[in-house]
């Protein structure tokens, strides 16, 4: 698996795009996490995406030789123009190619730097295990730590929806993004983004990426057991919605949650629970969305029926025939 770093100019890559680290920080000190998050990202984008994303851009090819009945002049005019196009074609696809490296490298060095935090607060060596503290420097307070954290899940989130984006927006420059697992995974679900963003608050792809399989669980046990109908009403997206998020909030690690549960989190930590394991927090905040699913899962229970009533056609009794009744006979 490529890494998008070289360990020589490290120092003079990382900097600009993680401000808050010192330049003396080295490759080497880091250099588990940056794996890591590496293996991360090729994971969720496909290792065919990564790799692409990761690769120089290939040299244009010279122009193919133009027939020798043409005059010298066309052909010196046909190869400008051949030169030209290829120019700016290359230009268009180095600058997109470019930029897409420079959001994973971005979004790999927040995540890893978040990964990292702790091994770069304490120090071991043979004599066992201490925190740097001097005149002029201390350890980082819990607080600060949990701000710092946040606001590194929240920088890597950006960048890679930026990276998403771009490679949905040019597809003729990513065609194994377009034709991967990964994508098409996304673009499958039976809600959309845009359906978390109305009913959650979430509009990062980047949840899709890492709750996508969540959804499709979601919508395989609450909609295919009670339905067979393919199309959703406003009722049951709403459902799904709230389920992912209680069970995402439930399953998956800290780093993959989207910002309204990472704050809700936060919040509660920020309580007085110290004590509390960090379980107990994710069950009390997982349990005010898996309360407001219950609640839509009730409505679809009442949707479901209602329309069951109308589509079930009724009868009037059949009549009963008697020894009174009378008959003409021809």
């Amino acid at each position: 698996m490529t890494n998008p770093f070289n360990s020589e100019n490290f120092q003079e890559e990382m900097k600009p795009k993680l401000s808050m680290a010192f330049k003396a920080l080295e490759y080497e000190n880091i250099e588990s996490s940056i794996q890591k998050a590496c293996v991360e990202m090729s994971d969720k984008l496909g290792s065919e995406t990564y790799e692409a994303i990761c690769a120089k851009p290939e040299p244009t090819p010279d122009p193919e030789p133009t027939p020798e009945e043409e005059s010298e002049e066309q052909v010196e005019d046909l190869q400008e123009q051949e030169t030209e196009t290829a120019n700016e074609e290359e230009a268009t696809d180095s600058g997109v190619k470019t930029e897409a490296l420079d959001y994973l490298q971005r979004a790999i060095l927040h995540f890893a730097l978040y990964h990292h935090i702790i091994y770069l607060i304490a120090n071991v060596s043979n004599d066992g295990v201490t925190v740097t503290k001097s005149d002029d420097k201390t350890t980082i307070y819990k607080y600060q730590q949990d701000q710092l954290e946040e606001n590194l899940i929240a920088d890597a989130w950006f960048w890679l929806n930026r990276l998403i984006k771009l490679l949905n927006d040019n597809p003729e420059e990513f065609p194994s993004w377009k034709d991967s697992e990964a994508h098409k995974q996304m673009e499958d679900l039976p809600v959309s983004l845009s359906d978390f963003e109305r009913y959650t608050g979430v509009s990062d792809p980047t949840f899709l990426l890492y709750a996508g399989w969540i959804v499709r669980e979601v919508y395989r046990e609450c909609i295919m057991s009670r339905t067979k109908e393919a199309s959703l009403s406003e009722v049951q997206k709403q459902a799904i919605c709230y389920d992912v998020m209680a069970r995402a909030c439930r399953r998956l690690a800290f780093h993959a949650l989207p910002s309204p549960i990472r704050i809700d989190i936060n919040n509660e930590m920020g309580k007085n629970h110290a004590a509390q394991a960090d379980t107990t927090i994710r069950e009390k905040v997982a349990g005010v969305f898996a309360e407001k699913a219950a609640a839509y899962w009730k409505a679809v229970d009442a949707e479901l029926e209602r329309k069951k009533e109308e589509q079930t056609a009724t009868y009037k009794s059949t009549r009963q025939v008697s020894e009174r009744d009378k008959f003409a006979v021809s």
